[in-house]
């Protein structure tokens, strides 16, 4: 019987419509890394900051597959 290893780390995951960014918490200026949809234009989402632990705001735009910006903005 074969074993089948899944791998989800930042190379596994690249099939065109996500990219990973490093973007700062407004709370403790910590930087931390989340994954943009660059198959929307405009996204707006909430996450929380894995050092603090609190929620903020992440506005991104993309263009032709690509992050052209992101802002971290708090509730």
């Amino acid at each position: 019987m074969a074993a089948f290893h899944l791998h989800f780390g930042r190379g596994r995951l690249d099939c065109g419509v996500e990219e990973f960014v490093d973007i700062q918490c407004p709370y403790c200026g910590q930087n931390c890394e989340v994954v943009i949809d660059t198959s929307f234009a405009r996204q707006r989402f909430s996450t929380d900051c894995e050092v603090c632990c609190r929620p903020f705001q992440v506005a991104a735009e993309c263009e032709g597959g690509k992050v052209t910006s992101t802002e971290a903005t708090v509730d």
